[in-house]
């Protein structure tokens, strides 16, 4: 369902761009090829929401108890259709732990330091947090909120289903290492239509260079889902690589390093989360 509406989405924005470039209505037609891609952005979010009760009645999403000065009261207002924080609350939960907070700003410092030592952006960390603050919106809706889709629902529900399959131990951990490759890929791969697109940062590169930051950026928001309360965190980290994308690599091989160190350093933090506690 998400590769359906949003590659939906996207190819009429393709369409748009490509027969519409000339005449009389070009930028009407511009404005509503960008509106259209942003509209497909949001299909793992809507997906996401779909698929909410189901998530939670077969137990891949664990909702936290609402506070509540009343133990009954907090029991009763859960059910399976959300529970008692529902959607909105699980997802966007601005609650954290402190290895959650240690994560994320790690996270962020390596965002700044690698981009910089390869590509010369941003040029100061005054400059990084202006790109950021001014493009707020856009890097909300051009990828922040796919994380709900991505880290939210397909990486728990893959997970549950590595519960199901193997039983607690080596096999299990192994397998459970192997999903942020999966949504990595998936997440990658979604990503194909914007790569024909023209005017879109997946159309500068090669492709196969999206699949590796997708793969790199899978593993290192996979620590930040597990240390965190919610998907919020995932947001803020997808907005802060977006934020830097202005830097768009022209050297591949300083790319592909720059997100296999990322890769190997979330494996290893999420290999020490998950031997702590099987998933």
């Amino acid at each position: 369902m998400t590769y359906g509406i949003a590659w939906a989405c996207w190819g009429l924005a393709w369409a748009l761009l490509v027969l519409g470039s000339g005449g009389q209505g070009a930028d009407a037609a511009q404005a509503l090829a960008r509106t259209l891609e942003y509209l497909g952005t949001l299909a793992p979010l809507y997906v996401a929401w779909r698929l909410f009760p189901r998530l939670v009645s077969t137990g891949a999403v664990r909702l936290p108890a609402a506070p509540s000065t009343r133990a009954h009261v907090a029991a009763s207002s859960r059910d399976v259709s959300g529970g008692s924080v529902g959607f909105w609350g699980f997802m966007f939960n601005p609650r954290v732990r402190v290895w959650g907070i240690g994560a994320i700003v790690t996270l962020t410092l390596w965002r700044y330091v690698s981009f910089h030592a390869a590509l010369g952006f941003p040029a100061s960390v005054s400059s990084a947090c202006a790109a950021f603050v001014a493009g707020i919106p856009g890097l909300l809706l051009g990828g922040g909120l796919e994380e709900p889709g991505w880290r939210g629902a397909l990486q728990p529900l893959l997970e549950r289903l590595v519960a199901l399959r193997w039983d607690r131990g080596a096999a299990r951990r192994r397998a459970t290492l192997l999903v942020p490759l999966a949504v990595g890929l998936v997440w990658g791969m979604w990503h194909l239509p914007l790569a024909l697109m023209p005017g879109t940062y997946q159309s500068i590169v090669p492709f196969w260079m999206v699949l590796v930051a997708g793969v790199g950026l899978s593993y290192s928001l996979a620590v930040v889902r597990a240390w965190s309360d919610g998907v919020v965190w995932c947001v803020l980290c997808h907005m802060v690589y977006n934020s830097m994308l202005v830097g768009i690599p022209q050297d591949p091989g300083r790319f592909v390093a720059m997100f296999a160190v990322e890769a190997v350093v979330g494996l290893v933090v999420r290999t020490l989360q998950v031997r702590r506690r099987v998933v």
